[in-house]
């Protein structure tokens, strides 16, 4: 236990002169994960975020998805779009995004079958850099759907925290350039 803590103590305090070197060309990835619950159901998301950055501000990428919850389960896919405030050390960045995602769902039970579900959103959060490239990504998110048929499963709008661990790998073209 006490060196449990030692080694978190000495990586918070490494990271007190840590900032981020996000640049254009950068590539982020982040795992990151949801959970909702209300009366009519509960569910959970695990999302692998992989972004590129267009700039040293705007970061648009994929995002594959897994879903599961009360009686159904998936997978699917989003596109979104952030742009990150890069504050003056830039150890904290607070970023704004939007995003469009779909889902397959299976359900089991008496009314087992498959349905989909297209849904938009906007969020908001902050990433907080540990090192130059690992962060700590927490934010909230708000999605509504848009479904259209009874084919497609409508959960309404929802509102959910999201946390994460994200990582800048880096200026991919910058490092072939040198290579070179």
């Amino acid at each position: 236990m006490k060196k449990s803590l030692v080694v978190v103590l000495l990586i918070l305090t490494a990271g007190t002169t840590a900032y981020s070197q996000q640049d254009k060309g950068d590539v982020n990835v982040t795992f990151s994960g949801t959970y909702t619950s209300n009366k009519l159901y509960s569910f959970g998301q695990v999302f692998i975020k992989g972004g590129y950055f267009v700039t040293k501000n705007v970061e648009a990428g994929i995002k594959p998805q897994f879903l599961f919850g009360d009686g159904f389960s998936g997978t699917g896919v989003g596109l979104y779009g952030t742009y990150n405030f890069l504050t003056k050390d830039a150890k904290l960045v607070p970023y704004a995004g939007a995003e469009i995602n779909h889902s397959s769902l299976k359900s089991g039970g008496e009314g087992s079958g498959k349905m989909k579900q297209a849904n938009m959103g906007l969020y908001g959060g902050s990433k907080y850099f540990i090192t130059e490239s690992l962060n700590v990504d927490a934010g909230m998110n708000f999605s509504f759907n848009l479904a259209s048929n009874p084919s497609e499963m409508d959960l309404g709008m929802i509102f959910q925290f999201q946390v994460g661990v994200g990582f800048i790998v880096g200026n991919v073209n910058k490092k072939k350039t040198t290579a070179e």
